[in-house]
């Protein structure tokens, strides 16, 4: 292909792109004026007879309806909040052991690293395993991403350390969202419980 065809064939698809655009513009437009069409047209009446056979009652018999209405609302909100509610205090409930054995795990392995010791593979890959399993049941959607990120970071052998430090303080401050604790830390606020000396990092 030419280089003369080149911007001639960028400039096609650009006006075709537009064109398109345009097209579903007005469509979208037609279905907004059909929408108030049918709402006048069609609902009008039935709204203005609606407000007409209200005016023909008795006041008290108004402030009943109202009142009604009120109260069934706000039992239907009441009822939806205190269902998402139930349901996010039961994830947490469930979330809080897995998530809690990793936080150890992570505390436990800086422990015996600052003094020159190991922890057992086998202890270190049963830990692991336990949490991978119940973090696929329960584990949010961010979680299991950060955790993700960190496992194909630390099986890199030319990774920086330090990166993987970081990593890894993404995941402790994703399950602390998960539970509920969502504001407040920046970054290496919690390393800064673990590493002494994560500052001269950070600079």
């Amino acid at each position: 292909m030419s280089e003369q065809s080149q911007p001639k064939n960028q400039l096609k698809t650009t006006m075709g792109q537009a064109l398109l655009g345009f097209v579903y513009m007005l469509i979208f437009l037609a279905l907004i004026v059909g929408l108030i069409y049918f709402s006048l047209v069609k609902l009008g009446p039935a709204f203005s007879a609606f407000f007409s056979s209200l005016s023909s009652l008795d006041s008290a018999i108004i402030v009943a309806l109202i009142t009604g209405a009120v109260s069934a609302v706000s039992i239907l909100g009441n009822t939806i909040v205190n269902s998402i509610m139930k349901k996010n205090e039961y994830i947490r409930t469930h979330r809080e052991e897995p998530y809690m054995r990793l936080i150890s795990l992570v505390y436990d392995f800086q422990a015996t690293a600052s003094k020159g010791k190991t922890m057992a593979d086998d202890e270190f890959a049963e830990i692991l395993t336990q949490f991978n399993k119940e973090l696929t049941l329960w584990g949010s959607s961010k979680a299991i991403q950060a955790w993700g990120n960190w496992r194909t970071t630390s099986s890199d052998s030319s990774s920086d350390p330090f990166r993987n430090l970081f990593e890894m303080e993404k995941v402790m401050v994703q399950l602390r969202k998960d539970m509920g604790m969502k504001r407040g830390l920046r970054k290496g606020d919690l390393l800064r419980l673990i590493v002494n000396d994560i500052d001269s990092v950070l600079k």
